[in-house]
């Protein structure tokens, strides 16, 4: 199956997830090479939280992650 680069960046920070169990330890990533995944990310989250429905909820998780220690 081909993977695209968004989706073997995507798959590795998942695959980290799997390994650790928590998602709190990652392996090493190069800042240089996921800028662009980072921004298109933030990009999407900043459209989520603007959405009438799914902003509140996502707020809601992103403050429960915060109480965890996330």
């Amino acid at each position: 199956m081909y993977l695209t680069p968004f989706a073997k960046q995507i798959n590795c920070v998942l695959d980290g997830y799997a390994r650790n169990g928590t998602g709190k330890r990652f392996p090493k990533f190069s800042a240089k090479m996921y800028a662009s995944i980072y921004n298109a990310l933030l990009s999407l989250i900043e459209e989520t939280l603007r959405d009438a429905y799914h902003g509140p909820r996502l707020n809601d998780q992103l403050a429960h992650w915060a109480r965890e220690g996330w």
